[in-house]
C-alpha cells in the first residue's frame, strides 16, 4: 500500500506561528515608520516656524523689544489702510506666529529671547540667560511625551 503524502498537524501549526511572527514584525515596523514620519513632520514644521520668526525679526530690527516681550492678547489689524506703526505691525505678527505655533505643533510654544546657549531649556523654563544673540526657541511634545526643542538665530 502507498502511504499518503501531506502535512501533519504539527507542521501546519509551526508554519502558522512563523507566519504570525513575520506579520507581527511587519506591523511593528509599520508603526515605527508612521511614528518616525510624524516626528519628522513636527520637526520640519518647527524649523519653518523658527525661520519665519527670525525673518520677521529681521524685517523690523529697530525694535527688538517687541520680540522679547510677551505679545499682547490682541493686536490691531494692520494693513495698508489702517496705517499701523512698525511696533504694532511687529506685535501683530508675533501674536499670529505664537498662535500658529500652538496650533501647528502638539503642545507647541515658542518665544524669542537673548541667549548665549540656545539649545537648552523647555517650555516651562526656556533657559534664556539674557546674554548673547537674539534667538527663537520652539518647544513641543514628541511622540513618547518627551519635550522637543528647535532653536534658530534671530537677527
Amino acid at each position: 500500500m502507498r502511504s499518503q503524502g501531506g502535512f501533519s498537524l504539527l507542521e501546519v501549526m509551526v508554519a502558522g506561528v512563523v507566519a504570525s511572527l513575520g506579520l507581527s514584525g511587519l506591523a511593528a515596523l509599520l508603526i515605527a515608520s508612521v511614528s518616525g514620519t510624524t516626528q519628522a513632520e513636527h520637526h520640519t514644521v518647527a524649523l519653518l516656524l523658527a525661520t519665519e520668526l527670525a525673518e520677521l525679526m529681521s524685517i523690523s530690527p529697530d525694535d527688538p523689544g517687541v520680540w522679547l516681550a510677551e505679545p499682547p492678547e490682541s493686536a490691531p489689524e494692520c494693513g495698508l489702510a489702517s496705517g499701523c506703526t512698525a511696533a504694532q505691525f511687529a506685535a501683530r505678527n508675533y501674536l499670529d506666529w505664537r498662535l500658529r505655533t500652538a496650533l501647528d505643533l502638539p503642545q507647541g510654544a515658542g518665544l524669542a529671547c537673548r541667549d548665549s546657549s540656545p539649545d537648552d531649556g523647555d517650555a516651562a523654563l526656556p533657559a534664556c540667560d539674557g546674554a548673547g544673540s537674539l534667538v527663537v526657541k520652539l518647544f513641543w511634545t514628541g511622540p513618547e511625551g518627551e519635550q522637543q526643542l528647535v532653536s534658530e538665530l534671530g537677527i
